[in-house]
């Protein structure tokens, strides 16, 4: 069914936490990176250059911070409890990705949902009581409600009256021309800029001074429309040099406006699963930093194709890596693992992997 896909990426999250997968800053520890918890206030943290000429996120001493979190994607804050906290905390997990949804916080036209909003302030609560830092990531799946799934609301979906056709393999949703129709005014409808602007900013206005804050994810796993004559990459650069840069770069100027003390993190589609590099140029700002996933594209394949075997490819770690830090060596900043892992671990080779 069309949200295959999601039940089992959202059962693959949980595991995150209870495997504790790692979230790293860089690919190995440079020499004084502070590890275990993190030194706050994150505020007093700023980007640094190292010895090794890769740019980090430091602490006020200037220490390089070594990572280690998890995600949690739910459609209610309350699930992310104390007891599932003080157990990341106890494994050395030292921030979470916390998953918030667009069509939760405004779910009318102008009209913000308080109560959720407070689920979210409560969760921030918890995460401080146990040393544990948020990034809050405003998440989308197959952009949103129109299509079944959650995200962007509905008010806020364009699709030229294009009719939305559910596919059984998840990823294929994101092909339909409805979605792509959507995306594509989410990036060009000046109002629909103005709104994620708007959206964004209450959400900062209500957090920006807890002290739970690690930063804010713009965007999950944005997409966008094929156009005219264009194949998969070449329509994949297009809307990641002319769409998707200006477009983090709009909300990271809105948020760093009103808060400068946090970091803004914006993900690259996932090309690089496949040995692409991105072709984001540099969105720039008081703390930014490449917020990539990494997922072997063919065992992401095989996990939601009927009949698909999974197997292990070592060669794949550093395939991805060369394509990822492509961006970092032309734009020097700070980058960090925003999700990674496998639906089902016990599949052959999945331990080495």
């Amino acid at each position: 069914m069309a949200d295959s896909r999601f039940s089992m990426r959202r059962a693959a999250t949980v595991a995150v936490l209870a495997a504790l997968l790692a979230v790293v800053a860089v690919p190995s520890s440079p020499a004084g990176a502070v590890q275990g918890p993190l030194p706050g206030p994150v505020a007093g943290w700023h980007t640094a250059t190292g010895t090794d000429g890769r740019v980090y996120i430091a602490d006020a001493q200037g220490r390089a911070l070594q990572f280690h979190g998890g995600n949690h994607k739910t459609e209610d804050p309350d699930t992310l409890t104390d007891d599932l906290l003080a157990a990341a905390a106890d494994r050395g997990l030292d921030h979470i990705r916390l998953a918030i949804y667009w069509e939760h916080l405004e779910p009318t036209q102008d009209s913000y949902d308080q109560a959720y909003l407070d689920k979210v302030v409560a969760a921030l609560d918890r995460a401080e009581a146990h040393g544990i830092l948020v990034i809050l990531d405003m998440h989308q799946d197959v952009y949103g409600e129109a299509f079944g799934f959650v995200g962007i609301p509905a008010w806020a979906t364009r699709t030229d009256g294009v009719p939305f056709e559910p596919q059984e393999v998840w990823l294929q949703n994101y092909l339909q021309p409805a979605v792509q129709n959507a995306f594509e005014h989410l990036y060009e409808d000046a109002d629909l800029r103005a709104e994620q602007i708007e959206v964004w900013l209450h959400v900062v206005d209500a957090v920006k001074d807890h002290p739970a804050v690690l930063g804010y994810d713009l965007l999950n796993e944005p997409f966008g429309k094929f156009r005219d004559g264009e194949n998969f990459f070449d329509a994949a650069a297009r809307v990641e040099a002319t769409q998707l840069t200006p477009m983090y770069q709009r909300l990271t100027d809105a948020i760093s406006a009103v808060d400068a003390d946090h970091f803004v993190f914006f993900e690259p589609p996932n090309l690089a699963s496949l040995g692409v590099p991105t072709s984001l140029g540099l969105v720039t700002g008081p703390k930014v930093a490449i917020y990539p996933h990494m997922y072997d594209a063919s065992i992401e394949a095989a996990t939601y194709t009927p009949g698909g075997v999974i197997a292990y490819n070592p060669d794949f770690f550093a395939t991805w890596a060369n394509a990822i830090t492509t961006y970092t060596e032309t734009n020097p900043m700070p980058m960090l693992v925003g999700e990674w892992g496998i639906a089902h671990p016990d599949a052959g080779g999945m331990d080495q992997f």
